[in-house]
């Protein structure tokens, strides 16, 4: 096995990982629906990322967050995974302008003009398996990204540890089977 295949090895368990799939799953389907709403709670940092380099302080926090659209990927071991509905979730909501749902669990990209900064842009997304069937809280990560603004050229990252809870179907119409 030469260089070039173990890189490509490692990048595809990365890639399978960070999206919230599992490895072996044929097609790692979301197991929810457009429409469907999960309650977010930030329960603190995680220690590979203890820093906070935000405008927001999060820990504490709880929004709800409405699943979006799906996306096919190709070339990843979860070829199916669906983003947040493209609404500026409640933390947010004085400091980004717009949100638009992203290639991953629960994912968003946000937009939003700073006073003193420039634009701002943060994208986000959920790690672990989430599901209409959880009955209970679980235990998860969620990851932001925050950069484009000029107080923060080169970008920087949070991860932070959450409790997810299935709050029901939040959707126009009655909810898909």
């Amino acid at each position: 096995m030469n260089a070039g295949h173990i890189v490509r090895g490692i990048m595809a368990l990365v890639a399978a990982l960070g999206s919230g799939c599992y490895l072996f799953e044929e097609d790692c389907l979301p197991e929810f629906e457009e429409g469907d709403v999960f309650r977010i709670t930030v329960t603190g940092k995680t220690s590979d990322f203890p820093e906070n380099c935000g405008p927001v302080q999060l820990v504490g926090m709880s929004f709800d967050v409405k699943a979006g659209r799906a996306f096919e990927r190709e070339g990843y071991s979860c070829r199916v995974v669906r983003g947040a509905a493209e609404e500026v979730p409640a933390p947010y909501a004085e400091m980004l302008a717009r949100c638009q749902s992203r290639e991953a669990q629960l994912g968003l990209e946000c937009f939003g003009p700073t006073p003193s900064c420039g634009d701002r842009r943060v994208s986000t997304e959920i790690g672990g398996r989430l599901s209409r069937k959880m009955t209970s809280t679980v235990d998860d990560v969620m990851q932001l990204r925050w950069w484009g603004s000029d107080c923060l050229p080169n970008g920087c990252f949070e991860r932070y540890a959450v409790r997810i809870e299935y709050v029901g179907y939040g959707g126009d119409a009655a909810p898909p089977p």
